[in-house]
């Protein structure tokens, strides 16, 4: 079986979703203001279209097969196009396909518009999406939940994340990396080992011990508390009782809104209900699962945070296969009862509170 990577998700290296901002900003640098001679040079001309392929000559029939496609493809996700009459046949199409390609990739990072032509030169959408497009981990950190047990003037905030948090690992599924089956519990203990061994000054062996010990502990604690159904039964009183003041406490309710909604869209739905299996050969290495690009981590601070990225992309560059895209062709057949919507919202929930998680530690 091929592998159902393509070019353009072949695997850069896998970034995380924020870390904590630790230095100012670097100055921008500048350059002297010089004349510009030739601006003409610069300037972006519509050609002159004297003839097309073959199979667009009918202008008439390429663009009622076109708009018809594209009729069903706005309507589905919600797009609107703009004007593009005042462009010569068929460039106007190929502004109409930049315009909505741009929309289709600030909606879903993940989702991929193509546009097929056949012999007679009709014209149909088709959307493939993928759950992860790769190159990015959707791990999110526990330290700044735990650290809100002891600051009595952020219980509200607290108790409303610990509802998000229980949600996200009792019915969204999401691996705890204290849990001995998951992805990253054999990461971090493969770094601790490292680490013990290493023989550096940054590296102290007592201070590495301290670290790993109380990560693994507080750990713990954090996974006890989100595993009770009670923060789920809570979670829309939470949500109406907090009363945002600073702007932080305005982003983890507005992240936390995302979270409610979704829950009451998707009654039980789990991040894995739409996984299918990938047949393997001998020679396949693995396959890239929600467990390792999507999963609870203990923090972006520490000894254990670079070496953790390190140590997950070499793995993951091996990984032979990722999740089968899902593919929608508008041509007026009926759509595909399945499709990544729910997953989608779950990665962009899981980046907004990195966010505000990221904020919360550096207020």
């Amino acid at each position: 079986m091929q592998a159902t990577f393509t070019n353009r998700e072949l695997l850069q290296h896998f970034k995380p979703l924020a870390r904590p901002c630790k230095g100012p900003e670097g100055q921008a640098k500048g350059c002297s203001p010089t004349v510009q001679r030739v601006d003409f040079l610069r300037s972006n001309f519509q050609p002159k279209v004297a003839r097309v392929h073959k199979s667009l000559n009918n202008q008439k029939k390429v663009e009622q097969g076109f708009f018809k496609s594209l009729a069903l493809l706005t309507d589905h996700y919600g797009l609107k196009t703009n004007d593009f009459s005042g462009h010569l046949y068929p460039i106007n199409l190929h502004r109409i396909i930049e315009d909505v390609n741009g929309q289709i990739k600030d909606l879903n990072r993940n989702l991929y518009l193509n546009a097929q032509r056949d012999e007679k030169g009709i014209i149909t959408f088709e959307t493939e999406q993928n759950i992860w497009g790769g190159g990015k981990l959707y791990y999110l950190p526990v330290e700044p939940l735990y650290e809100l047990f002891f600051q009595k003037d952020k219980a509200a905030s607290k108790d409303l994340l610990l509802s998000v948090f229980a949600y996200l690992y009792q019915t969204v599924k999401l691996s705890y990396f204290k849990e001995e089956n998951s992805y990253l519990f054999y990461r971090y203990d493969m770094i601790n080992d490292w680490l013990m061994d290493a023989e550096d000054e940054d590296h102290n062996p007592d201070d590495v011990e301290s670290e790993f010990n109380h990560m693994r502990y507080s750990g713990d604690i954090v996974l006890h508390e989100i595993s009770q159904s009670f923060h789920l039964e809570q979670f829309e009183h939470r949500l109406n009782a907090y009363s945002p003041v600073s702007p932080v406490e305005h982003s983890i309710y507005s992240t936390c809104l995302l979270a409610f909604d979704l829950m009451r869209d998707y009654p039980g739905r789990s991040f894995h209900d739409n996984i299918v299996e990938h047949e393997m050969n001998d020679d396949d290495y693995g396959v890239i699962c929600p467990e390792h690009y999507l999963c609870f981590f203990w923090s972006y601070n520490g000894m254990f945070y670079d070496q953790l990225w390190d140590t997950v992309n070499v793995d993951l560059q091996e990984y032979t296969y990722k999740d089968k895209p899902v593919n929608i062709r508008f041509d007026g057949s009926p759509l595909p009862e399945k499709t990544y919507e729910f997953e989608a919202r779950v990665l962009n929930l899981v980046e907004e509170l990195c966010d505000s998680l990221n904020d919360l530690e550096n207020e």
